[in-house]
């Protein structure tokens, strides 16, 4: 039998716009189950638009969902992981909070569109590799600032060390 994973889903909490947030959580884990999902890599955006936009969620919003998603990959293991999603608009918190959700289990990070891929470079842009235990974060390999404070979280396997990590991104 092959193995599947949903690498790219989605989960709600009591705080996001749906009231049937929890029929619609056991329904996706129930249609996982019904085509052979064995793990789903999931996220929540913020509240989901309730208390902040969905793509932009504020701070808390993103910090409360975030705790809720790795509570629930927690209760929900194997069958669930955790990324730890993040607002590029907010620097220092989506930074503080990746480092949070890995040492909490999470096992990459979902960046959401808080800004655009193609925004100008600064000439000197400089680059910052996430420590974890002496290798990139799950997930990451890197944040980069442009001129606009956002970040570009580059996606890429935790078996990979930080400086094969910078070779191939770079």
């Amino acid at each position: 039998m092959t193995m599947v994973i949903d690498v790219h889903a989605h989960f709600h909490t009591p705080a996001t716009n749906r009231s049937d947030w929890q029929r619609y959580n056991a329904s996706r884990l129930d249609a996982g189950d019904h085509i052979g999902v064995v793990c789903h890599v999931a996220s929540v955006l913020g509240s989901w638009g309730a208390t902040s936009p969905t793509y932009f969620a504020s701070p808390g919003d993103q910090t409360r969902a975030n705790d809720w998603m790795l509570d629930f990959a927690d209760e929900q293991a194997p069958r669930v992981k955790a990324w730890v999603a993040v607002n590029p608009n907010f620097t220092a918190h989506a930074l503080a909070e990746i480092e949070r959700g890995v040492a909490r289990g999470a096992i990459g990070i979902k960046l959401a569109a808080g800004r655009r891929a193609d925004e100008e470079e600064e000439e000197h842009q400089t680059s910052t590799v996430v420590p974890s235990a002496g290798r990139a974060l799950p997930g990451s390999v890197m944040a980069t600032r442009s001129s606009r404070r956002a970040l570009q979280i580059v996606m890429n396997c935790a078996s990979m060390s930080v400086s094969q990590a910078q070779m191939r991104f770079s």
